[in-house]
């Protein structure tokens, strides 16, 4: 009975180890808006010029570090979508920054007179931040007559690390166990 007491007592330290030594997930979403300008074809844009823009929404993580909404500027890297592989930093705020990984999604609507009403953009990428570990988010971009917004939300990414030690440990009960009958 002790020796399944001991065992039991490492296989919740292990589990509490693996949870403190992995760096936490950065939460929530972050809005904003600004001034941009685009380039486009008639079926997707081509390049996106940013000015200036702020945050205009911070949940989670980016309100935990002091991200206020409507005063918080952020800066962006003016993209040219015909050559894209990755961009570092297509935007930052108040130390987050975003890595774009790649584009999903790209359109332009057109108005019956032939005039672009709005236009798309979306893809993937790493959101990093001090003390956090990089986190996939989703990203979109739009511009309409109104002007320009571009949002992330986040993207859910598992984490089995503690189900698989949890695992581990049941084993090691089970050949414990016979080893001992």
């Amino acid at each position: 009975m002790k020796k399944i007491i001991s065992l039991f007592t490492m296989a919740l330290m292990l589990i509490l180890a693996s949870a403190t030594a992995s760096a936490t997930q950065i939460t929530g979403t972050i809005e904003f808006a600004g001034s941009s300008t685009y380039d486009a074809t008639d079926t997707e844009v081509i390049s996106i010029y940013f000015g200036d823009a702020l945050v205009t929404t911070a949940t989670g993580t980016f309100a935990d570090e002091g991200l206020i909404g409507w005063s918080t500027e952020a800066i962006f890297t003016d993209l040219d979508l015909a050559s894209i592989d990755s961009i570092d930093s297509l935007w930052t705020a108040l130390g987050f920054s975003f890595d774009l990984v790649s584009i999903t999604d790209n359109e332009v609507d057109y108005d019956d007179n032939g005039d672009a009403v709005s236009v798309t953009v979306s893809g993937t990428g790493y959101i990093s931040y001090e003390g956090y570990e990089d986190t996939l988010y989703s990203w979109i971009y739009t511009n309409q007559a109104s002007g320009s917004t571009f949002s992330a939300t986040s993207t859910s990414v598992p984490a089995p690390t503690g189900a698989a030690l949890l695992g581990l440990a049941l084993l090691g009960f089970g050949f414990s166990r016979r080893k001992s009958v």
